[in-house]
């Protein structure tokens, strides 16, 4: 016996529709989480840099998080003794594998 489906027309953009929204919904609901894990492990002493995180998304499966503050590299190589060297890169992991670089420092 042979049996043979596909899905067409209406059926079948309701269906990338609905997976779309999940998949949206699924990134908001990690990149938050992501977003709170980093300010929370981010030293404080004024809270600028903890205060500072930003999300911005990047098609439907990617997020990315963002500090512009001056000394989160140095905050994120250890010149506080509030979290440890590589904080940035501990708690990003938590939250899925890394694809490349997990820090980048720009000027």
């Amino acid at each position: 016996m042979k049996i043979r489906t596909s899905v067409t027309g209406d059926l079948k953009a309701s269906l990338e529709s609905q997976t779309s929204r999940e998949i949206r919904k699924e990134l908001e609901h990690t990149s938050t989480k992501a977003l709170e894990e980093l300010e929370s492990a981010t030293p404080k002493d004024t809270g600028l840099a903890a205060s500072s995180w930003e999300v911005v998304f990047s098609g439907l499966k990617e997020f990315k998080l963002f500090n512009d503050t001056p000394y989160i590299g140095a905050l994120n190589a250890g010149h506080s003794r509030q979290a440890p060297s590589f904080f940035i890169e501990n708690e990003s992991l938590k939250f899925g594998r890394a694809n490349g670089v997990i820090v980048e420092y720009q000027n």
